[in-house]
């Protein structure tokens, strides 16, 4: 977005020279002294071949007693201070031209235009935003379509630049205010409108139009990962988990390239969809293209995840996995293998769980597991010893159980 302000701060500054050349094109020789008519003209020369430094060193030495003629000199040399990287001078002379008051209606709007348009090239935002604002409010009369048309055309760029300043200044309801009344008239002046209105959109919390307006970035620029983002957290922060869902899905079959965070983000999505598959078949996406992901706490959402499927096979993978990076992981593993009537091999995680889980649960699953494994008289030895040191009743009706299957 930075350099999207770049490149209207130079469109800006582009516009300064067509306006000169505007300016010294328009002299009004009937209003003119004939003098400065022709030093004007002279210094314009300078200027075309690219002498500017002896351009302004002509108009400079001028003292024209005529206002109009003051108004318009000072025009001129205030363009060309700007175009000599003379800033402060630049607006010093259009600021004399602006008071004097004297040019016709047109050519005021338009030097304080520049002047605005100077302070907006420095960024000088407030000044500029100033300026603007008292022009937007201006008007000069207008005898043809083509005049209507162009002080229509320089007030809707107005509203771009109040728009741009503003957002430069963070304040976003200024912004957003400016920029929804900006028209644009092409699809690359439609996608710098919506960049401007989405970022106000998001830093303001409305979420509602932010989605909107994502959505019509999407319209204009589909393979663009950001406007996808966007959309999504728009629609997340609505609680529209499903519409989320459906675009995450629609961004990858565009093609667009997801990161590691967009698969969790994405798998997170369907689990609170009540699609645990997916979300376990999304990670496994993410751990191929992210070998580095497979850590700890991703293996053990997925393993939870394929569990919440009732995909046995693949959660027990995934625990196995879990339980290589913390032993303490065996536990869930073994409590899912008995589950699954996989006694044998609960019997041997429960054992590589040992050091993790407290003596109760350890001795009280080997209980369990030898009886399901028709091991009786060592089940009843894991009782005994349980009872010994954690009395319970359960434990005792264990016991007793047990002894009758002795």
């Amino acid at each position: 977005m930075k350099r999207f302000i770049q490149l209207c701060i130079r469109y800006a500054n582009y516009g300064m020279v067509i306006s000169v050349l505007l300016i010294v094109g328009q002299l009004h020789a009937a209003e003119l002294s004939h003098y400065n008519a022709k030093k004007i003209q002279y210094a314009s020369q300078l200027q075309q071949e690219g002498k500017l430094g002896e351009a302004i060193d002509v108009l400079s030495l001028l003292n024209p007693n005529a206002k109009y003629d003051q108004a318009y000199i000072a025009r001129v040399l205030g363009v060309f201070y700007w175009q000599n990287e003379q800033a402060k001078k630049a607006i010093s002379e259009l600021d004399k031209s602006v008071s004097l008051a004297s040019l016709d209606k047109q050519s005021q709007w338009q030097t304080e235009k520049m002047r605005a348009d100077i302070y907006y090239s420095e960024y000088q935002f407030s000044k500029a935003i100033s300026h603007y604002q008292h022009l937007l409010v201006s008007e000069y009369s207008t005898s043809s379509d083509k005049q209507r048309t162009e002080l229509a055309s320089n007030k809707n760029e107005i509203y771009l630049r109040v728009a741009n300043a503003y957002y430069q200044k963070q304040s976003w309801k200024n912004c957003l205010t400016y920029i929804r009344q900006f028209v644009p008239n092409n699809s690359n002046e439609k996608i710098q409108k919506y960049k401007i209105q989405l970022v106000s959109e998001l830093q303001l919390s409305f979420w509602r139009p932010a989605e909107k307006t994502a959505q019509r970035l999407i319209e204009l620029e589909p393979n663009h990962k950001m406007w996808w983002q966007q959309l999504i957290a728009a629609q997340l922060q609505q609680q529209k988990t499903d519409k989320a869902l459906v675009n995450y899905a629609l961004a990858k079959q565009q093609g667009i390239q997801f990161e590691a965070q967009d698969f969790k983000t994405l798998s997170q999505l369907y689990s609170q969809n009540r699609l645990p598959e997916r979300a376990a078949q999304i990670m496994d996406e993410m751990f191929i293209q992210y070998p580095k992901t497979k850590t700890e706490p991703e293996l053990v959402r997925q393993a939870t995840y394929w569990q919440m499927a009732k995909e046995w096979a693949n959660a027990e993978k995934a625990w196995q996995q879990a339980a290589q990076h913390n032993a303490e992981h065996y536990w869930s593993l073994a409590k899912l293998q008995a589950h699954q009537k996989a006694y044998k091999r609960a019997l041997i995680s429960t054992e590589k769980a040992k050091s993790v889980i407290s003596v109760p649960e350890y001795r009280l699953m080997k209980v369990r597991l030898y009886y399901k494994l028709s091991r009786y008289n060592d089940a009843l030895a894991q009782a005994k010893r349980l009872n010994e040191a954690y009395p319970s009743e359960e434990v005792k009706d264990w016991i007793q159980y047990l002894k009758h299957k002795e």
